[in-house]
């Protein structure tokens, strides 16, 4: 029995392109902005926990900078990118350090 490989490979590729139009199965590119959103988002997160928080705030700030610092490098998205320097400063700000803060919006 003659395996033409050409055939089973032809056949695998299509299959997955169908199951990705469908939605069956998530496209790499897709992973990788959901990937990228993930720092933003978490940064999100933390801040607006550090507003609640009274023993942690400082070390949910740092974390928020931290996570603020992950998303401009990652970030494509041009608006994206402004909220996490925005971000950025903030965290500066509320940590009390106000050069950065400013630095960081110039």
């Amino acid at each position: 029995m003659d395996i033409n490989f050409a055939v089973i490979i032809g056949a695998f590729n299509a299959a997955k392109s169908i199951a990705e139009y469908f939605g069956l199965i998530e496209s790499l590119g897709t992973k990788v902005d959901k990937l990228i959103s993930v720092e933003l988002d978490a940064a999100f997160r933390t801040l607006k926990q550090s507003q609640i928080s009274l023993n942690e705030q400082q070390t949910l700030l740092r974390e928020a900078r931290a996570s603020f610092n992950k998303a401009i490098c990652l970030e494509k998205d041009d608006e994206r990118l402004v909220i996490a320097y925005i971000g950025l400063s903030l965290c500066h700000y509320q940590l009390g350090d106000i050069a950065n803060a400013k630095n960081t919006l110039v």
